[in-house]
């Protein structure tokens, strides 16, 4: 939204320039959407291999993908997959360099958030408010931001 539309929906927000709106953003139960996806998924017959490694994922002819893992009893297997969703969580860079040709591999790094809640009546806004980063906070790690 443009810095005048800002000034009227959210006059306690001091924006240089714009905001940029997300109407799909928020606060969600992160167990609860994971259980509630696990029972979805085993609703539709899917398998999970838990403690379990992906060591190698690599793109089969004619699409899809063989993905290589290794149990905790150090058994191999390889996965004959059609789609690979990535939701490794903390090694989802690992994930995503195994598909992604060199020059676009990810650097990981650490990061972190702050969340602030009050509960006075001003300022007061109607959503969510996330500060934009700035450049400097992604200096030398290979991200779009650098």
């Amino acid at each position: 939204m443009s810095k005048e539309e800002a000034e009227r929906e959210e006059p306690d927000v001091c924006a240089r320039e714009s905001i940029l709106e997300s109407s799909s953003t928020g606060i969600v139960d992160s167990h609860a959407l994971m259980l509630y996806l696990l029972g979805r998924f085993e609703a539709q017959s899917g398998d999970i291999a838990y403690l379990t490694r992906v060591n190698l994922i690599t793109h089969k002819a004619g699409g899809g993908f063989n993905i290589t893992c290794l149990t905790e009893d150090s058994e191999e297997t390889t996965i004959d997959a059609g789609v690979v969703v990535n939701s490794a969580g903390l090694y989802a860079c690992s994930i995503s360099n195994m598909l992604l040709p060199k020059e676009r591999l990810v650097i990981p790094y650490y990061a972190k958030g702050n969340y602030f809640a009050y509960t006075l009546s001003k300022p007061k806004t109607k959503r969510l408010i996330y500060p934009c980063p700035d450049s400097t906070q992604f200096a030398g790690y290979n991200t779009p931001y650098a």
